[in-house]
């Protein structure tokens, strides 16, 4: 299971319709539809019934954005677990750590505004031992 289509389903969820939801998440309202019904295709479950004003989510629906919310709450908590260990250990996170570090920082900015833009650059590392700049 996606965590994108699982954002894209609470999202759906709480704003009741794709255009505001597609706004919030900063993509297409096509977009959103898509990742949606590719979530019920991967459950096999028709999560909401959509009608022309917006949607009502199923029994599974709601059983799912239930479990979805838990989710998605606990995935900054789980990178926060993740980044308190390395940073006590007494060798530094492997590269592919850091280089993974801009792709977490654009989603979450993203899904936290949709205005401006932010760029990090991340220098690589010449040797495990050396300091990591930003």
């Amino acid at each position: 299971m996606d965590l994108k289509r699982l954002e894209c389903f609470v999202r759906l969820a709480q704003w009741g319709g794709s255009t505001k939801a597609a706004m919030v998440l900063c993509v297409a309202q096509p977009t959103l539809s898509k990742q949606v019904r590719q979530l019920e295709v991967e459950l096999l479950q028709n999560l909401c019934a959509r009608n022309g004003r917006g949607i009502n989510l199923t029994e599974e629906g709601r059983v799912l954005l239930a479990h979805a919310k838990g989710i998605l709450d606990a995935v900054p908590v789980g990178e926060e677990a993740v980044f308190l260990v390395s940073a006590s250990a007494k060798e530094p996170p492997p590269r592919d750590f850091y280089r993974a570090l801009p792709a977490v920082i654009a989603g979450s900015a993203a899904r936290a505004s949709c205005i401006g833009a932010i760029a990090v650059t991340i220098d690589a590392c010449q040797s495990p031992r050396s300091e990591h700049q930003f």
